[in-house]
């Protein structure tokens, strides 16, 4: 019982402690952010996806099996409710995984290196390096769902010097950018799915 208790508030503490330190931290003293697997996919919102489909598949089985009925409605009407919510859980965890896969990608070679005291941000990708100073973002572009429950989001960060970088909320570090260079312009877009393509990034 005090394990009911307890377990959430050190897992509520944890988070704190995580989000300070990937948030505000950098302000004060040099940090380096890598984005593991364990780290990207390790996630509430990842197991949520797993256990979706178990019960999704649970579902499936069930609708193979002769339904007893005692409540006098038709028997389609249990399988169709049956049927409704299986493509839901799938529905949901289909998202929840595309999103995870495709965000993946451009997360996973990022390397965030915040220097306080020359106040510049390294970022090394596949692509390239990119170093920032204070002023050196022209805007970012914000695409999110805007849903609460599930957020997803990514920005786009236009440089001063012409080059775009992508990064994802689920980089490390994501959100100490914000707070470790003042006043950076913003453009919010909302996308029901923002996948990152070509296409979902035009802001007109």
């Amino acid at each position: 019982m005090l394990l009911f208790f307890v377990g959430p508030l050190v897992l509520f503490v944890r988070f704190g402690l995580k989000f300070s330190d990937e948030t505000y931290e950098p302000r004060y003293q040099p940090r380096t952010y890598r984005t593991s697997f364990r780290d990207f996919f390790l996630t509430m919102e990842s197991g949520l996806a797993i256990f979706l489909i178990i019960m999704g598949l649970l579902f499936i089985r069930l609708l193979t099996k002769p339904i007893i009925n005692q409540s006098g409605q038709p028997d389609w009407t249990a399988y169709g409710i049956l049927g409704l919510l299986t493509l839901m859980l799938f529905g949901v965890s289909v998202y929840i995984l595309v999103l995870d896969l495709n965000y993946w990608e451009h997360t996973k070679d990022r390397v965030l290196i915040f220097d306080p005291e020359a106040r510049t941000l390294i970022v090394h990708t596949d692509e390239g390096e990119y170093i920032i100073v204070e002023r050196g973002i022209e805007r970012v572009d914000i695409f999110s769902n805007q849903n609460h429950r599930n957020l997803r989001e990514y920005y786009l960060f236009k440089l001063r010097d012409g080059r775009k970088l992508i990064i994802t909320d689920k980089t490390k570090g994501a959100y100490a950018i914000f707070d470790f260079f003042n006043d950076i312009p913003e453009h919010r877009h909302k996308r029901l799915i923002p996948t990152i393509s070509p296409a979902n990034s035009e802001t007109g």
